[in-house]
Parts: C-alpha cells; sequence; structure tokens
C-alpha cells in the first residue's frame, strides 16, 4: 500500500490573474497474484473540478506483463457569456511489456541489466 498527497500553489505573475492550487493525490496497492492497482488525481481548487485522472491495472508475470489504463482529462478551453467552454476527453489504453526481449533477439555479449552505466 502506498499514499501520497501534493499541493501545488502558483502565484500570479500579475495583478489580474488569481492564484492557482492544485491537489495531486496518488494511491497504489499490490494485489494477490502479483497485480498492482493504482488512482491518481489532480484536483484543480481554483475551478474546482478534477483536472486530470487514471485508474490503472498492471500484472507482471516473470519477463512478461500486461496492464490497462483509464485515463481522463478534463480542461477549461475558453470562457463565454454562457458559461465556460470544457473540454473532456477520456482514453482506455492497454500495454504489453516484455523485459529482456532486446538481449534474447540480439547478440548482446553482456546484458543491459549487467551493464554499468
Amino acid at each position: 500500500f502506498h499514499f501520497a498527497l501534493d499541493r501545488v500553489t502558483k502565484y500570479p505573475d500579475a495583478a489580474d490573474q488569481e492564484m492557482e492550487i492544485w491537489d495531486t493525490a496518488y494511491l497504489e496497492f499490490i494485489l494477490p497474484g502479483g497485480v498492482r492497482a493504482d488512482f491518481s488525481a489532480v484536483y484543480n481548487e481554483t475551478e474546482a473540478f478534477i483536472n486530470d485522472g487514471a485508474v490503472r491495472l498492471f500484472l507482471k508475470r516473470g519477463c512478461w506483463g500486461i496492464g490497462l489504463s483509464g485515463l481522463y482529462k478534463k480542461k477549461i478551453v475558453s470562457d463565454s457569456p454562457d458559461g465556460p467552454v470544457i473540454n473532456e476527453e477520456t482514453k482506455i489504453m492497454l500495454s504489453i511489456d516484455l523485459l529482456g526481449l532486446g538481449d534474447t533477439l540480439g547478440e548482446v555479449a553482456q546484458p543491459l541489466a549487467g551493464r554499468k552505466i
């Protein structure tokens, strides 16, 4: 189990700008069977909404791993008399990791993991 919370404050550069505050939260669990699950979110206190969010599951087995991620972004594009125009984007991503594949396929005298850089 791992948890982290961070706060960033951006002070105005000019008199007509507002101070902006972001809170970032990160939560990670190691589940049975080698599955790792984590959640992260960036909350904009000035605009009072979540700017970015991610939920990820990752399974690692020996030299390979597979992951599934859900990503969310929300951004104010412009302000209008009717209210702010908000752009929202959601993505789902599948990833496959192959560890040591280059050492197996290529003729490397010393594997990368054993090299001193």
